[in-house]
């Protein structure tokens, strides 16, 4: 008797909405965002719920950016210790603005060596240029001097010392007396690098300008 009475009130109740046109339209409209929004959470849920193969995708990814970070950090580094490195050799090379006029100063700084080694310079040969390729150039000169032999060690080092640097490419020596030497005769042959490239210039003094 208690399920009869149920179902003819929900019966009744569902005729009175049928039978109102406005309230049909407002439960279908109800009805269809209902079912708009249970499709929306579906598809917001299946965004946020990754399987385990796209974790996987995206991890790997990662890794491989890091791989090549780390490359590129590596590169940047070796770059960086060569152009130090570089830096550090300026004071090596012969450059025209810092150093002067090769042919001129380079002469006084070979006399300069002699006075203070206390040696006769004989002979100091004419600045030799041999261009080796983008701005490089090699100087080259001959020297000949006589003294004792500590006066003629002290030059050699006075001149491997020098800076802008210059290397002893040959050096002869011969003693005045074989059997007792009391003066000893150097013929040497002198090379220096002058840089005339204005990039490597500016390169090696980057740091001095900064």
């Amino acid at each position: 008797m208690v399920l009869k009475l149920k179902k003819l009130s929900f019966t009744k109740i569902k005729q009175k909405i049928l039978s109102n046109k406005k309230h049909s339209i407002v439960f279908g409209i109800i009805f269809l965002m209902t079912v708009v929004i249970f499709f929306q959470n579906v598809k917001i849920l299946d965004s946020i719920v990754v399987g385990g193969s796209d974790i996987e995708f995206e991890i790997q990814a990662i890794r491989k950016l890091q791989k090549k970070l780390k490359l590129g950090q590596n590169k940047v580094r070796i770059i960086k210790e060569k152009k130090e490195s570089l830096i550090q050799k300026s004071r090596e090379f012969w450059i025209l603005d810092r150093d002067g006029q090769a042919n001129i100063n380079i002469q006084k700084k070979i006399e300069s060596a002699g006075k203070q080694s206390n040696i006769e310079l004989k002979t100091l040969g004419t600045l030799r240029l041999s261009p080796t390729g983008n701005g490089v150039s090699n100087g080259e000169f001959d020297v000949t001097c006589s003294g004792d032999l500590k006066s003629i060690v002290q030059f050699i080092n006075e001149v491997s010392e020098m800076r802008p640097k210059v290397y002893w490419e040959r050096c002869l020596l011969r003693p005045d007396n074989i059997k007792n030497p009391k003066k000893i005769y150097l013929t040497g042959y002198l090379k220096f690098i002058i840089l005339e490239n204005k990039d490597i210039i500016n390169l090696l003094q980057e740091k001095n300008a900064k």
